[in-house]
């Protein structure tokens, strides 16, 4: 047979009748022995996949053979290229190189402990490394979204349209709303001086505005706070991440850094590991008996628990003392001024939640007083004269037309004895109140007096405009010298619901110079608001069973035929309250 190259072996060797044509080179290719064999197998298989012929020895020869050859044409050239790759290896690797080798004398002689550690080293290197280049990046598919309580008067909807194109940045509208479709929003009617019309502003919540507001400390859009927040290294903020015990990763600090002169200094607060440190810890311990009431804790810790709940002490100094710092703020010093709590409004939820849970087991409606649970700072006496009219809410003081205000004046005339003896009205003022009806009109408004002399008292009538019409004068006083003007207090109008102060009383004085109404005066306490009733009902009662008998009041069991374990509702058991009874054996005594 003649000898020719094979097309895959490459070696010079006799061929084999088995040809095959390329199409894209366009030439026969001839194959020796073996590898004919192969290609006649692998044709085979692909015309019958089901019946698979293995070629595995014939494969094995002509790789082995196939390698030999290559390596022999290649040996020099790998041989420069291996010692090239291990000098290199070993330049970027050599301490885990070492670390291996290490590793490997440490298992080889079977010592345990140190191989472990020797592994464990390697694993905390690898673990250190993936936390410094992954440190603060966000899980895939997480986004930074940071929202904005807005006020306008375009609702969610029409927000979106506008956000963040050139008119809307214009107008301030930026960031889209998290609810776009409009089914949550809070809806605020505002009345409007010049249209005497109300109109609505919706305030919603707004993703990422670019937009600062015009507010007290605020330099940055919520937007560049969710940038910062993403990606801190990229927005150029310096900062250290304690990434491990051991190890802390640096960032954006090269241009800090110069040569080799390098110091980074890390403080840390040892009172909780010294004891000796002159900052005591806060281990205050009381031991308080179990169910039993006369144990109780002392004063000095309830009046603690007591000003840290509120926030401020008996006198009104701020609890803990501002000036004091992180390290000294809470404890159960009197002097300085320390707290218990850190968050003074979790801690008062917690109380009401544990007080409300006892509470809501045990009768409290008809056998304790409600005196101070019921106590609240009253309206001041109408008849005191220091305000003119009460309205509802803060809308109707709105309403006031305070266009036609004026406030009265009053000349006194003064005697050789320093005394009032007469008062003319110059300006009768207008818009004062009607509240209190007296002989000739209505009671009029006080009156501001000087500070020299002592004693005058007048008093005024106003008619149905609130125009001062007569002056009394009840006690002319003493000590006046000239004779002077007196000008009557402003107008002023009792709010009962002010939802500025939480629905409290609020009493407002205009103001001439800005022409608006200015809070003179709020309900300091009102218990009422802090408190209601729920029902009570004891461990027993079946809120399934039906009622056999509803009376109006207790006085009509007498006339009921009553059957031990029925329920009976009392609609008002002496305070307006339904009460539910349960009839008992008549032998059974008790309450």
């Amino acid at each position: 047979m003649e000898n020719k190259i094979c097309t895959i072996c490459q070696i010079d060797k006799p061929l084999s009748g088995f040809t095959t044509y390329d199409k894209i080179k366009n030439k026969q290719l001839s194959y020796c022995m073996s590898c004919g064999n192969i290609k006649r197998i692998e044709r085979l298989n692909k015309v019958n996949p089901n019946r698979k012929i293995k070629v595995k020895s014939l494969i094995k020869f002509n790789k082995n053979e196939y390698k030999q050859k290559w390596y022999q044409e290649n040996k020099e050239r790998i041989k420069e290229q291996a010692k090239i790759n291990k000098k290199k290896y070993k330049e970027e690797n050599s301490d885990k190189i070492k670390l291996q080798s290490k590793l490997y004398h440490l298992k080889t002689k079977d010592k345990d402990k140190e191989y472990r550690e020797a592994n464990k080293l390697i694993i905390s290197n690898k673990r250190k490394e993936y936390r410094k280049n992954n440190w603060g990046k966000l899980f895939p598919g997480a986004t930074i979204d940071v929202y904005e309580w807005v006020g306008s008067t375009l609702l969610p909807s029409e927000w979106s349209s506008q956000a963040d194109t050139t008119q809307g940045l214009t107008l301030g509208i930026s960031g889209q709303p998290k609810f776009p479709d409009n089914s949550i929003v809070s809806v605020k009617q505002v009345y409007d001086n010049i249209t005497n019309s109300y109109s609505n502003v919706y305030y919603y919540w707004v993703k990422n505005s670019i937009i600062v507001p015009n507010a007290k400390n605020r330099r940055k859009s919520s937007y560049e706070v969710a940038s910062i927040i993403a990606d801190p290294t990229a927005y150029g903020l310096e900062f250290a991440a304690f990434i491990s015990p051991d190890a802390v990763a640096l960032s954006n600090v090269s241009s800090l850094l110069v040569g080799e002169n390098i110091s980074l200094n890390i403080g840390q607060d040892s009172v909780a590991a010294s004891m000796t440190n002159s900052i005591p810890k806060h281990t205050e311990w009381l031991i308080l008996q179990e169910n039993n009431e006369n144990s109780s804790p002392n004063a000095l810790l309830e009046k603690k628990l007591i000003d840290s709940l509120l926030g401020h002490d008996s006198v009104g100094n701020p609890v803990p003392d501002p000036a004091l710092s992180l390290r000294t703020r809470y404890g159960i010093g009197i002097r300085p001024r320390q707290t218990f709590f850190k968050d003074r409004i979790t801690a008062i939820r917690n109380v009401v939640e544990f007080t409300n849970n006892v509470l809501i087991n045990e009768l409290i409606t008809g056998n304790y007083d409600f005196i101070n649970l019921n106590a609240q700072e009253q309206i001041p006496n109408r008849y005191l004269n220091t305000y003119d009219k009460i309205v509802e809410d803060n809308n109707e003081l709105t309403l006031i037309d305070t266009t036609v205000f004026q406030q009265a004046k009053i000349q006194c005339t003064v005697n050789d004895n320093g005394q009032v003896i007469s008062a003319n009205i110059i300006n009768p003022g207008f818009g004062y109140g009607t509240l209190n009806s007296v002989e000739g009109g209505y009671q009029g408004p006080t009156f501001i007096y000087p500070e020299f002399g002592s004693g005058i008292n007048l008093s005024t009538v106003v008619d149905n405009t609130g125009a001062v019409i007569d002056v009394i004068i009840e006690n002319g006083g003493t000590g006046y010298i000239n004779n002077f003007i007196i000008t009557s207090r402003p107008q002023s109008v009792i709010v009962v619901s002010d939802d500025i102060n939480n629905g409290g009383w609020t009493q407002y004085v205009y103001d001439y110079s800005s022409k608006n109404w200015i809070r003179f005066k709020t309900q300091s306490y009102n218990t009422t608001l802090y408190w209601n009733y729920v029902d009570w009902s004891s461990s027993d009662y079946d809120q399934y069973r039906i009622y056999s008998s509803i009376i109006g009041s207790s006085y009509e069991l007498s006339e009921l035929t009553i059957t031990p374990g029925q329920y009976i509702k009392i609609n008002n058991s002496g305070n307006g309250n339904y009460i539910v009874i349960e009839a008992l054996d008549p032998s059974i005594q008790g309450t």
